[in-house]
């Protein structure tokens, strides 16, 4: 593993990498291998950490995978994984059809190894090679910075192929298809510039160019034995490089039939198997396969690249002019590169072998052509640089979206804040991205399962003050150790549809004024933590900032009903949950066997307490448990009545699996509104007593689950303990209840937030 790197917002260092490819890194005898081995290398120089995940596809690696190379491998990277092929490779087009989908050769194995690896880790950046492996940027989180590495352009392949007579080989698809792919990136890496003028027609993501760059070493040349010049060309074993690898030996051997040019042409690579067995001419000479290209280049004083048809970059155009070696080249070889010398760009073989004749005549230059590559070895560079800061600026950017704000105390299981937050996150997530803005105090405790919830609907951010004093030690414990901060300021500026405050606004933070963007807030949410008699001053500071500002709350409680007195002010009755089931809350209750009483106050010397523990007393109830307000004063422990705490109540029902029979409420229904909605979305029987007016509506009147004076709520606790039947069916019919009136509300805050998103310009 590399050292930490301290982080610097807008750089690569720091940030984990994972990266996709279906050749090996070792040994670097091919271009594309040369290509993913010098990014990776180029990423950890600028403090990145690497994971490759390597889809072993080609033909070595799976019939006999090489050990010493895999070792070398593991030597390279921070972090080396193998997916094995399970599915035939590099087959024709399915069920007959001109064209491959963008999909055809997607493996479920590497699928598999992405899904473990994201459920195990955290990485900043998914980086997949090639348009045919897309579909792995699918199973990166929201949060991934999605990079998709084309390497070649491949609708439009099939007809360069059959244009210059020969059959279609390897991938080939439409546009269509190939847009598919384009679109899950967030960041799409052209390999010339060309390619990304094309790409640009295909879709809206951001395009850069990344052409191919080796460090910058140039190489002494060794001197001709006879004095006789070497142009050096370099091919693989394919047909694009043999067909014109051919006709350019025969316009050169024709050209020095002609003129007695004293030359020599030198091939080296693959391609050689194939061409020893066609009548060369004898300046030609075949050195083949070369263990290390260096030592062909060394031995070549001219290097040549006759190509007239191709896709992609020419891997061998690179390598000449990083290592300085002088170039001719014709012009559609040289593509993706910046030309320096006339040399560099000639229109037809023609021309490449006057070239030639120039250099034989005026050997000195082959210094001046030497000079040349390596100006546009450095041309490329800066091209490299510039698109590798282009890309990671899309990282540090938040993507517009609707942010949470959470304040970090209730980031923990159990909490009905914590539960509401994810219920609205999951919701809103099918609009576009969700982010978790948290601030406050931290105690320096993690919630584990908390943090995996969060990481897995959306990202977190820290507002400055939580950014300033925790950062270090709060980011690695979101599983995030480069956390971005954001101000309220700033979020309103980068054009987020709007802010949702899950509560109250997190201390220390203060709320702009003018901050010209919407907001929602949830009563039941904020009374978790703060008392009822507050909300409505918090929405009168809140209205002030924001353009508009939505109460949200099931019932039109008396502190409601003053907050929106305010004319930007718009209330929507709305419970605190959507469906409930991103509730940790209802989850516990649900598995739970029921035994006992909960009893829920707002104060714990409330004296209404002594005469339900009295007449519970006479059913033969046992000790019975007592929720208080979060903000309740201290009191004295009252004989037969446990204080269970606010904060970790719902995990203890998880862990010992028991909740209650029978919740009695005889607060003000204030300050335990979300419990309340809680425990009626879960089933459990709930009475409401001493509520001091006959105010029950019809049906709760029926159901006998509400009463006023003293003398109706003992006989309504009487009739609960003694017959818990009728009270469980009144609970049932609730759950069903919530079902019929959920979504109306919900479905208007779906199109609220779809009006912000498209008056904020938000996709």
């Amino acid at each position: 593993m590399t050292e930490p790197v301290p982080l610097r917002p807008g750089s690569w260092a720091g940030l984990k990498v994972l990266v996709l490819a279906p050749m090996p890194t070792e040994p670097l005898d091919y271009g594309n291998r040369k290509r993913g081995y010098f990014v990776c290398a180029d990423l950890k120089a600028r403090g990145a950490e690497v994971h490759y995940v390597h889809y072993a596809s080609e033909g070595d690696w799976r019939r006999n995978p090489p050990l010493q190379a895999n070792r070398v491998m593991q030597e390279c990277w921070d972090a080396l994984y193998t997916v094995p092929v399970t599915k035939p490779l590099h087959m024709p087009p399915a069920d007959g059809g001109r064209y491959h989908s963008i999909d055809e050769w997607w493996d479920p194995a590497i699928g598999d190894m992405l899904h473990w690896l994201f459920s195990t880790q955290s990485f900043d950046v998914l980086l997949v090679n090639y348009t045919w492996l897309s579909k792995a940027l699918e199973f990166a989180p929201r949060a991934t910075l999605k990079v998709l590495d084309t390497h070649d352009r491949f609708a439009g392949r099939r007809e360069l192929l059959e244009e210059n007579g020969l059959a279609p080989e390897f991938f080939y698809t439409t546009e269509d298809q190939e847009k598919i792919a384009l679109d899950r990136a967030d960041v799409v890496w052209a390999i010339k510039r060309h390619e990304e003028e094309y790409f640009r027609t295909l879709t809206s993501r951001r395009l850069v160019t990344v052409p191919y760059l080796e460090t910058i070493r140039p190489l002494n040349r060794s001197v001709p034995p006879n004095g006789i010049l070497r142009f050096g060309i370099v091919g693989a074993r394919n047909n694009v490089n043999l067909t014109n690898i051919r006709s350019f030996l025969q316009v050169a051997r024709h050209y020095v039939e002609r003129t007695l040019l004293p030359m020599e042409i030198h091939i080296a690579g693959s391609c050689c198997e194939d061409l020893k067995h066609d009548p060369l001419p004898p300046f030609v000479k075949l050195i083949g396969r070369v263990p290390v290209m260096a030592d062909f280049y060394r031995e070549v004083d001219v290097v040549l690249a006759p190509m007239t048809f191709s896709t992609g970059l020419k891997i061998k155009v690179g390598e000449a002019l990083n290592l300085g070696k002088a170039l001719i080249a014709h012009a559609h070889a040289y593509e993706g590169y910046e030309p320096t010398h006339d040399f560099h760009h000639l229109p037809d073989f023609e021309a490449c072998m006057w070239a030639c004749k120039q250099v034989v005549a005026n050997p000195e230059r082959i210094v001046e052509l030497e000079r040349a590559s390596v100006v546009a070895s450095l041309a490329s560079a800066r091209t490299v640089a510039d698109s590798l800061d282009s890309t990671i600026e899309r990282y540090w950017q938040l993507e517009p979206g609707a942010c949470v704000v959470l304040d970090v105390a209730e980031l923990r299981t159990g909490s009905l804040v914590f539960d509401h937050a994810c219920d609205v996150a999951r919701y809103l997530g099918w609009q576009g991205p969700v982010h978790f803005v948290l601030g406050g105090a931290w105690d320096g405790t993690a919630d584990v399962d908390a943090i995996y919830r969060l990481g897995q609907i959306g990202e977190p951010v820290l507002l400055p003050g939580l950014h300033a004093s925790h950062a270090a030690k709060l980011g690695p414990a979101l599983q995030r150790p480069n956390i971005r901060c954001r101000s309220f300021a700033e979020l309103a500026a980068e054009g987020h549809a709007a802010l949702w405050f899950a509560g109250a606004p997190p201390a220390g933070e203060a709320v702009p004024r003018r901050l010209a963007m919407p907001a929602f807030i949830s009563f039941e949410a904020f009374t978790q933590a703060r008392p009822a008699a507050d909300f409505a001053a918090v929405v009168q500071n809140l209205a002030q900032a924001m353009e508009r500002l939505h109460v949200l709350s099931r019932d039109d409680h008396p502190a409601v009903s003053a907050a929106r007195r305010n004319a930007k002010v718009e209330h929507l009755r709305v419970p605190m949950l959507f469906k409930g089931h991103q509730a940790y809350a209802i989850w516990a209750l649900e598995r739970a066997r029921r035994d006992g009483v909960l009893v829920l106050a707002d104060e714990a010397d409330d004296p209404l307490l002594a005469l339900v523990r009295e007449q519970a007393g006479l059913y033969g109830v046992g000790e019975m448990d007592l929720l208080v307000a979060a903000t309740a004063k201290p009191a004295p422990r009252l004989p037969g009545i446990r204080l269970r705490d606010h904060g970790s109540y719902f995990r203890d029902v998880w862990n010992h699996a028991t909740a209650p029979a029978v919740v009695v409420d005889i607060s003000s229904g204030a300050n335990h509104a979300a419990l309340i909605e809680t425990f009626a979305r879960s089933g459990l029987p709930t009475i409401r007593l001493f509520t001091g007016m006959a105010r029950a509506r019809a049906t709760q009147v029926q159901e006998q689950t509400e009463a006023g004076g003293t003398f109706a709520s003992v006989q309504l606790l009487r009739r609960a303990l003694q017959d818990t039947g009728t009270l469980q069916q009144a609970a049932r019919r609730r759950v069903a209840s919530f079902e019929q009136a959920n979504d109306p509300g919900w479905a208007i805050i779906w199109s609220v937030m779809g009006e912000y998103r498209q008056a904020r310009h938000v996709t």
